[in-house]
Formats: structure tokens, C-alpha cells, sequence
């Protein structure tokens, strides 16, 4: 039996996502395609996908539909291709490899499901065009597609369209956040089969297994525990009613800690109509976010770095990848509460593909979910608290003179001792060496995941606080504190001296500066 590869114009007849645009999710894909600038296709016609093969085998291989249990997948470039570079490519040219690599755009599997086709999709971000408010994407991990023995790679994070049959909503943003870059060494990223299996194993319904209506935030919380990882809630602290909602300093400051630490992020929350009208539970997976301007703190201010964040960019499996939703506020009786907002650029496309996007509703977050390390031990929250109650003591220590930010993360101990210190110092190569020597001979052995507490000034780092992530919460100490600015020390002193407390706060100190 012959099975070709085809290499067809993009949004061409052949190719497979245009046969589809009847679909909003393979409309906006395509839309997504034409603004990186998509040219050709690359369709293997015969693909067998871990994920469509565990929904064949738990639910689709006993209905008398008889479906098949073979996909395809297209691949997306942003250059004409045509069989003498493929060809070229398979026979080991190294430079027809680089170009089509060069122009990898990411790859749609297409399952035999005729209501809910689009399987795995991994496609490239859009080209960063604000460089001076960087977007993070930390969460985003490399993929490797292997053809006809050559490798495709693409740096994203994979979606793919609800099926009710195996998974709801829930279900496929739950799938979404364990394809995090922060387990790439760690865990087999399981099925949107399995995390079904799990979450009913661990949640006690009445409800069937499959077809799968959807999952209960508890039990997505339980299902990521019986996964192997520690579940990180956030909830809301604006009171409506029943329902809670958050305030836009709570939640941009809660996700970014989150994404920043290279954890995807699920958000829970009601869709709601214009003028606010509910139109049912949904749940999403943020996968990024739009880093906010420099602030210019107020003095006597304490402020939290990220508290001014515009942009998140969702995977939402009722429209598709990396959706741009603006965090806006509205005002409600018991305060103002976020509510995301579908807010795309401006396309680069034809503008005569219509786009999905234009007429979705609003989500209103009611609860952030992460899935990290067992290790971890400590929330958000918590690490938030810690930098409040510092920073404000350090602002009483300037008389009410100064304004600061703060933030906080996690980090692996490699990688904060490695790039991150890197990032910051490598500029000066004798603190860098200093530091990371004093770290590593000096204090107390650190875990391998570190909360980190950082205070800075309009942009500019300050100081470090290290934080011991295994311990219980009442009892999390701080491993050391890293000074960046000099004139930070003589203010420590003199808050350790005023409020000996600060000392546990704080650790032993370590000077990264010249």
C-alpha cells in the first residue's frame, strides 16, 4: 500500500486544515498559519498519535461507527517546499534540513473524528515585535517531529480541540499544563484518557467514565496529585455571591509567579455574556503572558511587579492555541474583578478569513490550578506574603521616602545558581564567581526548588531572598539573601537591628556586587 507525502500550497484545496474551516478551531489555526506567514504543508497521511490511541482504545475502538485508529499530521512552513527539498532532506542534506528547520512552523494532528478532528497541535509563537515588554513564555518546551528520517523541531506548547467523548474542557487543559518545560526530565506526559481514568479513580461520582462530561475543579486537583505532582490552588478572594472572583493585583501577580516559574497555568472561571449574564463553567490553560512596562513606583509603595500585566495568552480549546485575552476589570457588588477578554492583534492575514475570536465571551477567573513538583511545598500566596511584609518594612526603614516592587517565583537550584545568575551578574564576572562559590560552600544546603522573594526599583533588581520550598508553610525559612545593590546593605542592617525578626526572614547574606 502506497502512502505519499504530500507537500501542498497552505490554504490551498488540499491542503487538510482548509477542508476544514468550517470548524472555528481550524479557522483560527489557519488564521494563526497566515499571519507567521505559512506557505506550504507537509502531509503525512498515515500517523499513529500516542493520545488518539488511547482514546481509540478506551472509548472509539466499541463504538459501531468503526472508526479507524490512524491520523495524519500536517506540517506548517513559512517557506515553499516541494518534493527535490524533501527528498534532499531525507537523503541526509544537511542544509535542506536547516532551511526547513528554519521555517518550522509546528504541526496539527488531524484525528478520523468528524465533530472534533483537530488532535495535537503544536505550533511556533508569533514573532515577538514588542521586545521591550518581553512576552514569557517560560512554560514553552521544545518538540521534535521525526519524518522520514530527518527531525522537525518547534519550541511551543500543545493543544488540541475538546472531545467530549474522552475529555471536556478540563480535561484538555489539565493535558496542556503537564506538557510543561518544568517536567521535561521528570514525568510521562499522560493521555487526556488517562487523566480521565485518574481524576474519576480519584474523585467519587456518580457520573460514567466515558463519555466524559467534564471534570470538577476538585477533581482536577485530585487528579494532578495522583499524577505525582503537587497542586498549587489559587482562588479568588473577591466574594459574588456564591462565586469567587479575583482582584487584578491578585491574579496577575498569582499567574505570573506561576508562568514565570515555567508552571502552565489552569484558570477556572464562568464565560459570561455581554453585560455579565453566565453562560457556564469553563477552564483554560495559560500558557504566557505579556511582561508589563516598568513601573514607577510610589514612594512609600510597595507594588508588585507583574500587578499591571494587559496580555495572557490562552490555549482554549473552544478557539485554539496561544489566544491573546486582555485582563480587564469590571465592577461588581462586592469590588472590581478580573474578567479576560478575547483580544487578538491585528492580523496579518487576508482580513477576508473570518475569525472566531471576534465574537467569544468573556472568561471571569474564579481559581488558578498549577501542577509542580512534589517538592514544592509552598504557594504563591505565600511567597506574596513573605514579600509584603518585607518589602513594607523596608519602605518604613527609608521614612516613607522610597517605592519598591516585588516579585516571586520558583526556580530549580540549577537553574537560578546557572542562567538566572547568569542573566544578572554575567556582566560582571568576578560577583558572578563570588556568588555562586558562596552559595555552594557557605549555605546551608539548599533544595533542589527554590520559592525566590525578589525586590527591586523601576526594573532593577535589588535584592534576593532564597526560600527553603520542602518544609511546611508556617515553617519556611530563608536559605540567604543576595545583595545587588550596595546600598541595600546598610538598610538591612539597620531593619535587623530595629525588628530582630527580619533576621528569619531574610537568611544569611551573600554580597553579589563588585
Amino acid at each position: 500500500m502506497v502512502r505519499p507525502l504530500l507537500v501542498v500550497p497552505f490554504g490551498g484545496p488540499d491542503d487538510p486544515l482548509e477542508q476544514l474551516k468550517s470548524c472555528d478551531q481550524a479557522r483560527y489555526i489557519l488564521c494563526y498559519l497566515a499571519d507567521l506567514n505559512a506557505r506550504s504543508a507537509l502531509v503525512e497521511p498515515t500517523y499513529f498519535d500516542r493520545d488518539y490511541l488511547s482514546e481509540f482504545a478506551s472509548f472509539y475502538c466499541t463504538s459501531t461507527a468503526g472508526y479507524p485508529n490512524v491520523c495524519k499530521r500536517v506540517h506548517y512552513f513559512s517557506a515553499e517546499v516541494d518534493r527535490e527539498l524533501l527528498t534532499a532532506a531525507c537523503s541526509g542534506v544537511r542544509q535542506a534540513q536547516e532551511l526547513l528547520n528554519a521555517h518550522y512552523l509546528g504541526f496539527v494532528v488531524l484525528r478520523p473524528i468528524q465533530g472534533t478532528p483537530l488532535g495535537r497541535t503544536v505550533l511556533r509563537w508569533y514573532g515577538d515585535k514588542t521586545p521591550h515588554l518581553p512576552r514569557v513564555d517560560t512554560p514553552s518546551r521544545n518538540y521534535e517531529a521525526h519524518v522520514a528520517g530527518f527531525s522537525l523541531q518547534v519550541r511551543g506548547l500543545a493543544w488540541q480541540q475538546q472531545d467530549t467523548g474522552v475529555g471536556a474542557c478540563a480535561t484538555i487543559a489539565l493535558w496542556s499544563m503537564l506538557h510543561s518545560s518544568a517536567f521535561d526530565d521528570r514525568h510521562v506526559i499522560p493521555t487526556t484518557a488517562e487523566i480521565t481514568q485518574t481524576a474519576h479513580r480519584a474523585g467519587l461520582t456518580g457520573d460514567r467514565l466515558f463519555p466524559s462530561e467534564g471534570l470538577t475543579f476538585g477533581q482536577l486537583v485530585a487528579a494532578v496529585r495522583d499524577s505525582g505532582f503537587a497542586p498549587l490552588v489559587v482562588t479568588g478572594k473577591v466574594q459574588r455571591g456564591n462565586e469567587t472572583s479575583f482582584s487584578r493585583e491578585h491574579f496577575c501577580s498569582s499567574l505570573a509567579a506561576l508562568v514565570r516559574s515555567g508552571f502552565p497555568v489552569l484558570i477556572a472561571g464562568t464565560l459570561t455574556e455581554t453585560g455579565g449574564a453566565s453562560m457556564g463553567g469553563h477552564a483554560v490553560c495559560a500558557t504566557g503572558f505579556r511582561q508589563a512596562g516598568v513601573r514607577d513606583e510610589s514612594a512609600g509603595k510597595l507594588s508588585f511587579e507583574d500587578e499591571d500585566t494587559e496580555y495572557v495568552y490562552l490555549h482554549d480549546d473552544n478557539i485554539g492555541p496561544s489566544v491573546r485575552f486582555r485582563i480587564d476589570v469590571e465592577t461588581t457588588s462586592g469590588g472590581e474583578v478580573v474578567i479576560l477578554r478575547p483580544s487578538r492583534p491585528p492580523p496579518q492575514h487576508d482580513p477576508a478569513r473570518s475569525d472566531p475570536v471576534a465574537s467569544y465571551p468573556c472568561l471571569r477567573p474564579s481559581s488558578l490550578l498549577a501542577a509542580a513538583h512534589e517538592e514544592i511545598r509552598i504557594t504563591p500566596d505565600r511567597l506574596h506574603e513573605r514579600a509584603l511584609h518585607l518589602g513594607t518594612m523596608l519602605i518604613a526603614m527609608t521614612g516613607g521616602q522610597l517605592g519598591l516592587s516585588a516579585s516571586a517565583r520558583f526556580f530549580n537550584l540549577r537553574h537560578f545558581v546557572g542562567a538566572e545568575l547568569g542573566r544578572l551578574l554575567g556582566h560582571h564576572p568576578e560577583a558572578l564567581a563570588k556568588v555562586r562559590l558562596a552559595l555552594w560552600e557557605e549555605v546551608h544546603p539548599m533544595s533542589l526548588h527554590l520559592g525566590v522573594i525578589r525586590i527591586g526599583y523601576k526594573g532593577t533588581p535589588l535584592m534576593d531572598v532564597l526560600f527553603d520550598t520542602t518544609d511546611s508553610e508556617p515553617n519556611t525559612r530563608a536559605f540567604a539573601h543576595l545583595i545587588y545593590e550596595p546600598a541595600m546593605e546598610g538598610l538591612l542592617d539597620g531593619l535587623v537591628a530595629q525588628r530582630p525578626e527580619a533576621d528569619r526572614l531574610l537568611g544569611p547574606r551573600v554580597l553579589a556586587t563588585s
